[in-house]
């Protein structure tokens, strides 16, 4: 049986990291954005990469990357030309309907 070696690994975000130090949490999302940027470029990502608290957004990558990005680090991976409206249903101009047709909050 062969091992198949991961390129990568899901990293734990910023607020769920273990370690008190502030400086250290500080590294730790430094170091988890250089590893995010590091492979979206190699994976031929252009322009601004972005790591925020809710997605991984990258420029001049199709489908199949963002969609490795995705599940290799464990955040939603999001292009850039088509952004994620917040607090609605993604590239929705308009959020859910609650049953009664007014919108959800």
């Amino acid at each position: 049986m062969s091992a198949v070696r991961r390129t990568h690994r899901k990293l734990p975000r910023p607020d769920e990291c273990v370690a008190t130090n502030p400086c250290r949490v500080r590294g730790a999302e430094r170091n988890r954005r250089e590893r995010v940027t590091r492979e979206a470029r190699e994976l031929g990502a252009t322009g601004r990469v972005e790591v925020n608290d809710r997605a991984i957004v990258v420029e001049g990558l199709d489908e199949p990357p963002r969609y490795y990005l995705q599940h290799g680090f464990g955040y939603q991976c999001h292009d850039q030309a088509k952004p994620h409206h917040y607090r609605q249903h993604g590239r929705a101009e308009i959020g859910w309907k609650a049953e009664d047709g007014t919108p959800a909050s």
